[in-house]
């Protein structure tokens, strides 16, 4: 849904985008965080935070209520130079809260919150103003922070922050990532002045389907020589070239002629009479040019989705939109919804439909048998003490295929595939994932960090590689990198950190840590180490030179597949259609503190080599190895319970799930360590080579550092009603075959 849609039409908003309880009337409030950039402020103390925009210069939406218009100003440096940052901070979060909760006494759902920098032309270029306005900046976005956490425990759960930002409000923006990357959902981009570097940061936190980037003809020129700025429209397709995702235009105004200056931030202010002639860049060239209003522009490329920040680890963050979900046409999930009812026919707790069995160590992928299971029988059958090993198991359901809404029996039904031996997800799962989705948390994730005085202790080390001149020399001097390679920090996100969730995210990671370094084997993917010793072979035998081989450092981490999950629909059935759990690769760079960033001007080809072998392989990987497994279980459960939140499906079946947002205490928590051991190895090759029979002998000590980002972005372009008749067909499966409507789960084969 677009910007449009939300300011004129917030009840059709609050339809389609809250999914709560039953009983519930929270409303879903939209934020929209702007900044202008420069020339702004007014003397004379004009502006002050917390009033509306009658004195303000611009405004993006000058439709709002004045209710829903709240200023942020900075105030003059002599006067930011006493405060301290919590001073600035605490200051703006009073008039923020002040002004909203006013607003929503008034019924008002929708604010633009505008940052005033207090910066002009001819400070712009000063480098004492414009730390000054990064650090104001930072407060602000840190205050909206704290708004944002005092809404949701104050029971406003359905919160979304969109940032819109111009010139140097892009920089700004872009340079205190850590302050809003996890409450900002996407954010748009005109005629800005960030650089190249920060903004690949800021893609890679929002997600870069999150992400526009529009130039407009007659802006002032911004730099691409030994600076680059996104002004510079070459830059701007450099980045889409780099993230293909994110959406890049020019935009030219048609009631102007194109002279430099006369064209800035033209189309960022919402208008529906203001025309532009809009063409988007892609690999291939630009589109064909579309005549367009910035109020057309707003919404036609704004995003209404949820999106955080993208870790290193687990990124459970998924894209779950509308246009994913694709229609059965071909009568299947309406057949599997009338034998799920069907088969409903006695007082069981649980009840099944026979068919063919199953191999135990098979992928459930490759399985007919299902099993089904009432969220509203479970809830029930949940506050009963204790719990019984079918309620704490979810029945033995792990692998989620849909859901079915059943609004006769006011319920969902989970719908999952059954294999024997294959782990189940528990109670705790459920709970614990349907709160970080209905809460809009940021997305699950986690990762096990080397600390930064080691990674310097390593690197000190390596450099003395040039005084090893024997094999004992060179055993001892990898012991001695083995030592000095410390303990992980573990950091989880999203989910309580010690949730059983957050336990299988980092012992997959661990895993994969294992599997990398060649300290486990799962044929046929190959270990960075083998990988490195194979390719140093091949090329010794081929030239009879011996490769270089330094220290490389790449982090890896399981994320969802590129462009998923994907979803089939039909009436009131959702399926998963595509769920590939996959690994991503970053080569990493060292600073002088010892910290480790991406390093995006070079990739390491093994690492890479390695990550796609994991990720072709993954679902043959998950038979053998029970962390993937639970993983790939974890994936699935989110993006189901992300299309469940999209769709509204508990108001259309008129389910209260305040059971398992509110009121469910969980059992299965345990604490998370700190740390865990740092992993090393390595491994000695030898090697001869025609030129006089020498001997040459390989010794090779890889390390990795990464996790799990359970990033899942979901919007309407991802479901499909192309299989809908399938889908109906299984639908009647599922209601079909259900014994009665007290029981708990069943099963169709």
């Amino acid at each position: 849904m677009g910007i449009a849609s939300k300011i004129r039409i917030n009840c059709l908003s609050l339809i389609c985008f809250t999914c709560f309880l039953a009983t519930a009337s929270a409303k879903e409030l939209t934020f929209y965080v702007t900044d202008f950039g420069i020339d702004q402020y007014k003397k004379d103390g004009v502006l002050k935070t917390g009033d509306d925009f009658a004195n303000a210069k611009s405004s993006v939406f000058p439709e709002l209520p004045k209710e829903g218009q709240v200023l942020i100003v900075m105030p003059p440096h002599q006067n930011l130079e006493k405060l301290t940052d919590d001073q600035i901070r605490q200051e703006i979060l009073s008039q923020l809260k002040s002004r909203v909760e006013s607003g929503i006494g008034k019924g008002v759902e929708t604010y633009e919150l505008q940052i005033i920098q207090h910066i002009g032309k001819e400070t712009y270029f000063d480098d004492k103003h414009q730390k000054a306005v990064n650090r104001f900046g930072k407060c602000a976005y840190d205050a909206i922070a704290e708004l944002r956490s005092y809404l949701a425990s104050t029971d406003h759960k359905n919160l979304s922050f969109h940032g819109i930002l111009g010139s140097n409000g892009t920089k700004v923006f872009s340079e205190n990532i850590d302050a809003w990357k996890m409450y900002m959902n996407d954010a748009t981009f005109f005629d800005g002045r960030a650089f190249k570097t920060p903004m690949i940061d800021t893609i890679r936190a929002l997600g870069p389907e999150n992400v526009r980037i529009f130039n407009t003809a007659g802006d002032l020129p911004a730099p691409n020589i030994f600076k680059h700025s996104i002004g510079n429209h070459d830059v701007a397709k450099s980045l889409k070239d780099m993230f293909p995702a994110i959406t890049v235009g020019w935009v030219d105004p048609l009631d102007r002629i194109d002279i430099f200056g006369k064209g800035h931030l033209a189309a960022m202010k919402y208008n529906p009479e203001k025309k532009f002639l809009v063409k988007l860049w892609n690999s291939s060239g630009y589109s064909k040019p579309e005549r367009l209003s910035s109020a057309d522009l707003h919404s036609k490329w704004a995003s209404t989705s949820v999106s955080t920040t993208q870790e290193s680890g687990v990124s459970m963050k998924m894209k779950v939109e509308p246009d994913s979900v694709h229609k059965d046409s071909t009568g299947t999930l309406d057949k599997l919804k009338k034998d799920v009812l069907k088969s409903q026919q006695s007082d069981d707790m649980s009840w099944s439909v026979k068919g063919k069995n199953q191999a135990a160590r098979i992928h459930p992928s490759s399985s007919e048998e299902k099993i089904c299971l009432s969220l509203r029988v479970l809830s029930v059958e949940a506050e009963k003490k204790p719990l019984s090993d079918g309620v704490m198991t979810l029945a033995g359901i792990g692998w989620l295929e849909g859901f079915v809404i059943d609004p006769n029996n006011h319920d969902i039904i989970l719908i999952g595939r059954f294999v024997p031996n294959w782990p189940t997800l528990y109670l705790d799962d459920l709970v614990v994932n349907m709160r970080n989705v209905w809460h809009r948390e940021s997305y699950p994730y986690c990762s096990l960090d080397p600390r930064p005085q080691d990674v310097m202790n390593l690197n000190q080390l390596a450099s003395r590689t040039g005084l090893v001149t024997s094999i004992e020399q060179m055993h001892e001097f990898f012991r001695q990198l083995g030592a000095a390679w410390g303990p992980q920090t573990v950091v989880v996100g999203g989910v309580p950190r010690t949730s059983r969730h957050a336990h299988i995210m980092i012992d997959a990671d661990y895993h994969m840590k294992k599997l990398s370094q060649g300290l486990v084997e799962i044929p046929p993917i190959r270990s960075c180490l083998d990988i490195v010793i194979d390719d140093a072979k091949k090329r010794l035998n081929s030239t009879g030179q011996i490769p270089a081989l330094g220290m490389s450092m790449s982090r890896f981490w399981f994320h969802i597949g590129r462009d998923e999950p994907t979803y089939q629909q039909s009436d009131e059935i959702i399926c998963l259609e595509k769920c590939s759990v996959v690994v991503l690769t970053e080569k990493q760079r060292m600073a002088v503190d010892g910290t480790l960033s991406d390093d995006y001007s070079q990739d390491d080809s093994h690492a890479g080599i390695f990550a796609q072998q994991l990720s072709e392989h993954f679902q043959q990987a998950a038979v053998q190895v029970s962390e993937y497994a639970d993983l790939e279980n974890l994936f699935r459960l989110n993006a189901i319970l992300q299309a469940m939140r999209l769709y509204n499906a508990a108001d259309q079946a008129n389910l209260n799930l305040r059971f398992y947002l509110k009121e469910y205490v969980c059992q299965a928590d345990s604490p998370m360590p700190d740390s865990l051991p740092g992993l090393a190895n390595f491994k000695q090759a030898e090697e001869q080579f025609m030129q006089g029979s020498s001997l040459y002998q390989y010794i090779l000590f890889p390390m990795s550092c990464g996790g799990v980002s359970m990033e899942i972005t979901v919007s309407d372009k991802q479901f499909s009603k192309i299989d809908a008749a399938r889908l109906n067909q299984l639908r009647r499966m599922v209601l079909q075959t259900r014994p009665t409507p007290d029981t708990l789960s069943w099963r169709l084969q």
